[in-house]
Order: structure tokens, then sequence, then C-alpha cells
């Protein structure tokens, strides 16, 4: 059987401009470390990433200790944000209602981050079917 460890990237700089390289925080590369940990004894086959620094950064000391590389697809990027996307208040907008977009930004209701992710992860191990828990928001 496959499985599939799915893991959110630790805490990135939320003032840095461009939303695809933010370094993360200090708080954010203690929880690299905790990644790390919680995965150590588990038979990794492969590491699929965002390109987003924040997300190879985050299971980067992990790949390497089990000794393999972290493939890349930009279909795992972030949802679309807008513009102003990484101010507070439009974080507060966006997780109060899941309706709200900004413009030229993606809805979180839609599902169309989250359903992305799961085609791309299907697509990308062969073995897994997971035509019945994809479906149109």
């Amino acid at each position: 059987m496959t499985s599939v460890y799915f893991v959110r990237h630790a805490q990135p700089e939320h003032s840095w401009e461009d939303d695809r390289t933010p370094p993360l925080t200090d708080e954010g590369i203690k929880d690299c470390e905790k990644v790390t940990e919680a995965l150590r004894n588990y038979k990794i086959d492969c590491y699929l990433s965002s390109p987003y620094k924040r997300s190879i950064d985050t299971i980067k000391s992990s790949s390497k200790v089990h000794g393999m590389d972290i493939l890349t697809d930009e279909r795992f990027r972030e949802r679309e944000k807008g513009l102003k996307g990484n101010e507070f208040g439009m974080f507060q907008k966006r997780w109060n209602d899941f309706d709200f977009h900004e413009d030229g930004g993606e809805r979180l209701k839609t599902g169309l981050y989250w359903r992305r992710t799961l085609i791309v992860s299907a697509g990308s191990i062969p073995e897994l079917s997971w035509d019945e828990y994809i479906k149109e928001a």
C-alpha cells in the first residue's frame, strides 16, 4: 500500500514582497526540525513540493536524511492570492469568508488549490486512484 504524507510549509517571513521566495522565520526553521524528526523512521520513496522556497526549505532536511532529492512541480503552487495578498487584513478576509477573493486571486471555497493538489498527487503516484475524492465544487 502507498501512503502519502502532506506537510504544510513552515512559517515564512510574511513581510517579504515576492510570494515565492521568502525565507522561513526562526520559528519556521525550528518547525522544519520537527518535520524531519516526525518523518525520520518512515519509508519515504519520493519528496514532491511546490517550487516555493518555503515549501522546499520545510522538507529539505528530511529529504537529506533519506538521501533523496526534492522533485518540484508548479501545479503544487499556492493558491493565487491576488494583489496585496500577503497583507494581514487579506489573510483575515480569506479565512473569515471562503467566498472572498482578491482581484486576480482564487476563492478558498472553490477548492481549486486543494483539488489541484489531489490531482497532481494522484498523477505523480500512479498506483493511487483518487477519482472518488476529486469532485467539482
